[in-house]
């Protein structure tokens, strides 16, 4: 079979389209890619953000993509008469393509009810933006990630952006409350709120207890999960499955805001809790670290539902999608 991908596929990635490919070939190696938009009409199925214009019989297959519901959840991006056409040009090309795919549930339920597609033709899969694939390291190369930025033997990780809607004060609240009977890490961009929280944890002398890597390269992160004994990712929104799916590739038990996202994300292989809530998260934290039964538990629901987020098995679920077609 020959596959052709529209090379434009991705709003703000123009390398979507070739790293998709590549991936395909790599695992499915028995098809033909393309990403020459000359040759898309003479393959046998089309993968793309648009639907292409032609009708004519004997036309290839076409799957439709939608990475996002901007055009319906923020309308005012757009003056009314183009936000519009824009709407009434996706439907169309929804209705007429012979499988949209999407990369969240919610996305799928919205499409059904708010366009009124067909369920049975919307497929889930995850982007291959969460695919990024890591190498354990060695104990030598942790130890010196370790000493690079002075981190306990064993502590909790907390990522996201050092914001109040990450609610990392509502951690060290808890902690305060507990006595400090954990050490925590705080990963993230270095902003303004992240002095406030640094001169928080001083004052309340847990200097010791607390420390703060800002922005770390990619593998001294992938360095910093492996070393953790649980993560946290607690934003008061939606914001990005990449922290989660992080958690699971490295097994990590976790504890997550309960917002749809991390939910749809991470499933049963986590704790959730209002990320408000200083005694509610102090709770799940405890348990988290001292309920070896249930550590064990959410670390092997991590690694079964980290098998999702794999390439080879993103490379299967499209190579069963497009021979359904």
């Amino acid at each position: 079979m020959k596959i052709g991908f529209d090379p434009l596929m991705h709003p703000s990635d123009k390398s979507y389209a070739t790293r998709l490919a590549e991936l395909l070939a790599r695992y499915a190696p028995e098809h033909e890619y393309t990403c020459d938009a000359r040759r898309l009409s003479e393959c046998d199925l089309y993968h793309g953000i648009r639907r292409l214009r032609s009708a004519e019989k004997g036309d290839p297959k076409q799957v439709v993509v939608l990475f996002d519901l901007n055009f319906l959840r923020h309308p005012a991006m757009w003056p009314l008469p183009e936000r519009w056409l824009r709407v009434r040009a996706i439907r169309t090309g929804c209705l007429r393509a012979d499988c949209v795919v999407t990369v969240r549930a919610e996305y799928k339920r919205e499409l059904t009810r708010r366009l009124r597609l067909d369920e049975r033709k919307i497929r889930v899969l995850p982007s291959l933006g969460v695919l990024t694939e890591h190498e354990s390291g060695s104990p030598c190369a942790e130890e010196k990630i370790r000493r690079k930025y002075m981190l306990p033997n064993r502590f909790l990780l907390m990522v996201g952006t050092n914001e109040p809607g990450h609610h990392q004060k509502t951690v060290i609240d808890g902690m305060i409350g507990a006595g400090g009977d954990f050490n925590l890490v705080i990963c993230g961009r270095r902003t303004a709120y992240a002095d406030q929280l640094l001169a928080y944890v001083r004052e309340n002398h847990l200097a010791t207890k607390v420390s703060f890597v800002y922005e770390p390269g990619p593998a001294d992160l992938e360095a910093i999960y492996g070393m953790a004994c649980g993560l946290l990712y607690l934003p008061d929104k939606d914001v990005s499955p990449l922290p989660v799916v992080g958690g699971l590739r490295h097994g990590l038990p976790m504890l997550l805001s309960d917002v749809p996202l991390n939910r749809e994300t991470a499933g049963d292989a986590a704790l959730y809790a209002d990320p408000a809530s200083v005694d509610g998260v102090a709770r799940s934290v405890r348990r988290l670290l001292h309920d070896d039964a249930l550590r064990q538990e959410l670390c092997a629901r991590a690694s079964v539902r980290a098998g999702h987020y794999s390439a080879p098995t993103l490379a299967r679920e499209l190579e069963e999608l497009y021979a359904a077609l």
